[in-house]
């Protein structure tokens, strides 16, 4: 446990960074300074500048038009804050649950030295209370995101965070202890940024001056690497880029419950959204006639609009629990359900998932058309719009799960003849239900067509 005698005596952390960071107007200088650091420690970034955003943060831009595969911008291997570098400077004996806590250890302690990083550090966002992490329980976002999986994240991550600060004031090797606040502001500046990229084959992490400045996009304007020959971190165009144009990069494919948990934004069109599903305890019904099985699989399943693995995983214990005497293992057999074992069956285990989407559904306090009628509406916060629109996209998943169930559940009562023709014309094809056709063409057809 923390020591709180030891916490007041020794947290003493300088202020005059900090101090500093609230003067948006040197702040604004510190991105100008960032900059020439990085050339003067013989980096190539003459040709970007840095926008400024509403919320501190900047975006990087080409100041003149490029050709495909020109280089944007290299970072000297000298200027990167990486795992090999924060072994060789940092002591710490603390057991973290994330390598994030180390890099915000580093993080605290150069901001009190006349350190080599100080550029980049004074030119850090001054505030990450866009990001959920931040907020305590109780904080009006929270209440918004009641039911969502993004909340159940925040819930885990915010755990982890608190965890890791009480080892970092027990165990720091330095003189004083950062309070909390300012611990979480370097980890969100760790988790928001940093890079995992491979130096001479080797994996590693490490924060990157400038190019850690560059925004997500689906459709991204640069490429990232490492370049052993030339011992820098690179971003290349990957098409032709105008004067103006912001550098984007990819942070790659995360639902927006991930994006708001780590960065503080989310995207309208995320083809990678999630929604969370618990199975019910054992001996609890589900639907009208069968209780559910005591089984050591997974309860809880995060699944995509698009049919996958997990899916399968969930179905297999539908299928499981759905069991008749009659269509059980037998004795001495490890239960398995991976292929449906009858169409009375599966369409018993795709019930249980309609109701399940329900029960999740029923864990929000409020309907899609209620969401939308509040994002469409004026004066809508960013957070506020961020966090009502998290919430939307996850039940979005869970009607379009429920949906494409219940139309496996009209294809199982089809005749088996009528089925083959409107397959033939597109059916399924042609329809939304066409990110469930892998399911339907292995699982369905076959146990339609075999009838």
């Amino acid at each position: 446990m923390l020591d709180a005698s030891r916490f007041l005596t020794f947290c003493v952390l300088p202020k005059h960074l900090f101090s500093l960071l609230e003067d948006s107007r040197i702040y604004n200088k510190a991105a100008h300074n960032l900059i020439n650091w990085v050339r003067g420690s013989g980096g190539i970034a003459h040709n970007v500048y840095l926008h400024g955003e509403e919320n501190g943060a900047h975006a990087l831009h080409v100041r003149n038009g490029v050709d495909k595969d020109a280089l944007l911008l290299g970072i000297p291997g000298r200027c990167i804050i990486s795992e090999q570098l924060i072994d060789r400077s940092l002591r710490s004996q603390a057991d973290f649950s994330s390598v994030h806590s180390l890099f915000a250890e580093f993080l605290l302690q150069e901001t009190v030295t006349h350190s080599f990083w100080r550029p980049y550090i004074e030119g850090l966002p001054k505030r990450y209370d866009h990001i959920p992490v931040t907020h305590e329980e109780g904080h009006p976002i929270l209440g918004l995101l009641k039911g969502s999986h993004a909340l159940e994240l925040q819930k885990e991550r915010r755990l982890a965070l608190l965890g890791d600060y009480e080892r970092y004031a027990e165990h720091t090797t330095l003189p004083w202890v950062a309070p909390l606040e300012q611990f979480i502001w370097a980890r969100m500046a760790v988790t928001s940024r940093i890079f995992r990229f491979y130096v001479d084959g080797t994996s590693t992490r490490g924060l990157v001056p400038l190019a850690d400045m560059c925004n997500h996009a689906v459709n991204p304007s640069a490429r990232w690497g490492y370049c052993d020959a030339s011992n820098q971190f690179q971003l290349c165009a990957l098409y032709p880029l105008d004067p103006g144009d912001e550098i984007t990069i990819s942070y790659g494919s995360k639902c927006n419950s991930r994006l708001y948990n780590s960065y503080g934004f989310i995207l309208e069109d995320n083809p990678a959204n999630l929604a969370s599903i618990r199975l019910p305890l054992a001996g609890e019904k589900i639907h009208w006639e069968t209780p559910f099985r005591e089984d050591s699989r997974p309860r809880h399943y995060r699944i995509s609009r698009r049919f996958n693995k997990t899916h399968a995983a969930l179905l297999s214990v539908l299928r499981l629990s759905s069991m008749t005497p009659q269509e059980g293992p037998g004795a001495g057999m490890l239960p398995v359900a991976e292929l449906p074992i009858s169409i009375a069956n599966e369409r018993l285990a795709l019930l249980q998932l309609v109701r399940l989407t329900k029960r999740a559904l029923d864990g929000f306090d409020t309907s899609i058309s209620e969401d939308r009628l509040v994002l469409d509406g004026k004066g809508l916060s960013p957070a506020f719009r961020n966090a009502i629109s998290v919430r939307m996209h996850e039940k979005e998943v869970l009607h379009f799960t429920r949906r494409c169930a219940m139309f496996c559940v009209r294809l199982l009562q089809m005749d088996g003849e009528v089925l083959k023709r409107k397959v033939a014309q597109g059916l399924i094809s042609n329809s939304e239900q066409s990110a469930w056709e892998k399911y339907i063409e292995d699982c369905i057809l076959p146990l339609r067509y075999s009838q």
